[in-house]
């Protein structure tokens, strides 16, 4: 950010209307640039002085502290705000990861089990069978049904 570019927004970032990407060069040239804190420091006491005696409230005693206070403020937030998203950033890495190394586990253990079954043609007739096969075997189901009319 140039001198010219720093000092176009000192009104917008006394009147809190910069976005975090602009308040960060703000601040990043306010805090590197003698000449262009010097005149924020000029600019802040006399609008927020207008505005104090605008308002008939108590004018404040020393400007400079709380334009560091508020540069301070700001720095202090935006720095919080981007460690909030890379810790999200990384809790949703985790837990995707998580998710696709059990998906990677199940995916493994079903094609382990898979090729390990026996086939249908190496196991006998009841394998597949859910209930008793003698009630279903056809030589014994003329014997076992008292109702098949044969005696």
């Amino acid at each position: 950010m140039t001198c010219l570019e720093a000092q176009s927004m000192i009104t917008a970032f006394i009147d809190d209307n910069l976005d975090d990407e602009q308040l960060t060069e703000f601040i990043h040239h306010m805090r590197n640039c003698p000449d262009c804190k010097e005149e924020l420091e000029v600019y802040y006491t006399l609008i927020v002085g207008m505005k104090q005696l605008d308002n008939n409230e108590k004018l404040s005693n020393n400007f400079a502290q709380e334009l560091e206070k508020k540069l301070s403020y700001h720095e202090n937030r935006i720095r919080g705000h981007k460690r909030v998203m890379m810790e999200t950033r990384f809790g949703v890495s985790a837990v995707i990861t998580i998710l696709l190394a059990v998906v990677l586990f199940q995916l493994g253990h079903m094609v382990l089990h898979w090729k390990s079954s026996p086939l249908k043609e190496d196991t006998g007739k009841y394998y597949y069978m859910k209930v008793k096969p003698h009630l279903f075997y056809p030589d014994d189901y003329a014997l076992r049904n008292p109702y098949s009319g044969t005696e």
